[in-house]
């Protein structure tokens, strides 16, 4: 296993990328810049940015490192520019750390199985599954993966890409139109009806952030012989089975004791969702099923973070 002396996550505030950090702190030295990302103008990131990885390497000085891309406010319905801009971010990146001299790292980038893949797939998607993106948010993912690809080829510097199914847990941006695990818990807590726009038979594959966190660090910290002589490789994150939303939903109401009011009015939304979402998970050494948090479990854990945001008043905009 590859074992860096200092690691660097960009995005460590959000659901994957405080996970991340978490686990990482327990065998390895996560820098913590003194300098924050202003991700809320594209000028700012993209300076924020270099100055952040500039930082870093001044700290590795000679040492053996890891740089997590857990970044990105991307979703389904953002625009090209959205995610132009993402992508934009994402290559300075890679721009800054190819001009540095330090050759003896790892880039681990966090993309999306469902933007990847497309709604058009039938089956389990394993190994041999083409990608087929068919929205901004996947292509941009996809340009974003070839970058990397780009990247380790010119660099020699190795690169591993994690395809995440649908990630839930504590934390969730509430401003972004997904979190659909969240949103139902949120509209319980609430008592108000919860929008849901595609079939309640349909299904995806969601992983608790924790587990999602911890796979992300096994496959990307994997031992070189795991590339197979390849500057990069993929994986395909994801618990051990998917549910439908009304299973979900069923789960939900057992958590909180009480049953979700639903307004189910399929719309032109639901063209981009395919019915199921059935992924296997490529991490070598996968967690067992009986370790990954269970559905109930997760549900659990968003409650209590949501009533933790609600008496602080953090949900104001929500309410």
């Amino acid at each position: 296993m590859f074992q860096p002396d200092l690691a660097l996550v960009i995005g460590q505030g959000g659901l994957v990328g405080k996970s991340v950090v978490s686990e990482l702190r327990n065998s390895i030295v996560v820098f913590d810049s003194p300098r924050r990302i202003n991700w809320n103008t594209q000028t700012s990131a993209l300076i924020d940015i270099e100055n952040v990885v500039q930082d870093f390497f001044r700290e590795v000085d000679g040492k053996s490192w890891a740089i997590f891309w857990c970044a990105g406010k991307g979703a389904f319905n953002s625009s090209a520019i959205q995610m132009s801009n993402e992508l934009e971010l994402f290559t300075r990146l890679l721009g800054k750390v190819a001009s540095q001299e330090s050759r003896n790292g790892r880039i681990v980038f966090v993309s999306s199985a469902g933007g990847i893949y497309g709604s058009k797939w039938d089956g389990l998607i394993d190994g041999s599954t083409p990608t087929a993106p068919n929205s901004e948010y996947g292509m941009s993912k996809l340009q974003q993966e070839e970058s990397l690809r780009s990247f380790s080829t010119r660099t020699q510097i190795k690169s591993v890409i994690c395809r995440l199914s649908t990630v839930y847990g504590s934390g969730q941006d509430m401003y972004k139109s997904q979190g659909l695990i969240t949103h139902l818990c949120l509209s319980s807590m609430l008592r108000r009806p919860a929008n849901i726009f595609v079939s309640l038979s349909t299904s995806r594959n969601y992983v608790f952030n924790q587990d999602a966190g911890c796979l992300i660090i096994e496959a990307g910290l994997q031992s070189e012989a795991h590339f197979a002589g390849q500057d990069v490789s993929v994986h395909r994150i994801s618990a051990p089975q998917s549910h439908s939303i009304a299973e979900v939903v069923n789960a939900v109401e057992i958590v909180y004791k009480r049953k979700i009011m639903t307004a189910n009015r399929i719309d032109y939304r639901s063209i981009n969702y395919a019915p199921r979402f059935d992924i296997s998970c490529s991490v070598v050494n996968a967690k067992k099923d009986n370790v990954y948090t269970p559905l109930l479990i997760g549900i659990n854990d968003v409650k209590k973070d949501l009533l933790t945001q609600l008496q602080a008043g953090k949900l104001q905009h929500l309410i």
